[in-house]
């Protein structure tokens, strides 16, 4: 009884002087007025991929999807730097068409090879009949051109240069050249025998130098 009393008195004295107790140090956590539940911060989705920076979707890179360039890309034979360069053996190159925008070179060595030349798309033309009854025609185009008819019964069919800025057709072969070339206008041989020439006036109108 007397703890009791002692207990009274003390409550009310405390509300007489005003009396307060200290909450801190309380370790409940705060209440999300809105929901009840303890209040967390928001945590980012590691999975969700970031935006590129220009706003627009990424794309591959500068080479994807782009197809194969240069030379060797488009000749047939072989390159030697820009110049795509075909040698034809023995019944070889029945058809043959070089590259466009490609200087080329062919050598028709084999027996009845080259049945036809056609370099009109390329940017220079050299070609070498050494082969016996090669190169049945050759057809060059604006470029500079140089046919040499140097195989037996070599280049019996056409011979076309006549577009060329500067053409050398050369019919050295025994019985080569059985039809006269088109060479480019006032560019023929004279009395030097069947073939062109771009030596003389008006022969040679190639925008730059050349060399076969």
């Amino acid at each position: 009884m007397r703890c009791l009393a002692l207990a009274v008195c003390l409550i009310t004295a405390c509300f007489a002087t005003g009396c307060s107790f200290d909450t801190a140090g309380s370790s409940q956590s705060p209440i999300d007025t809105d929901n009840g539940d303890p209040a967390t911060p928001p945590v980012d989705d590691p999975g969700a991929p970031p935006l590129p920076d220009s706003g627009e979707p990424a794309t591959g890179g500068p080479d994807a999807g782009v197809p194969a360039e240069g030379c060797d890309a488009v000749c047939p034979g072989v390159c030697d730097g820009d110049v795509c360069v075909i040698d034809c053996g023995d019944d070889e190159c029945d058809t043959l068409t070089c590259p466009a925008g490609y200087p080329c070179r062919v050598t028709c060595r084999g027996n009845n090879s080259c049945g036809g030349v056609n370099c009109v798309d390329s940017t220079s033309c050299e070609v070498a009949c050494t082969g016996v009854l090669s190169c049945d025609s050759v057809l060059c185009g604006e470029g500079p051109c140089l046919i040499q008819c140097q195989g037996n019964n070599s280049c019996r069919g056409r011979l076309d240069c006549v577009n060329s800025c500067a053409c050398d057709v050369q019919c050295t072969g025994e019985n080569a050249c059985d039809t006269e070339p088109s060479c480019p206008s006032e560019c023929a041989l004279d009395d030097d025998g069947i073939g062109c020439r771009s030596t003389g006036d008006d022969c040679n109108s190639c925008d730059q130098s050349f060399r076969y």
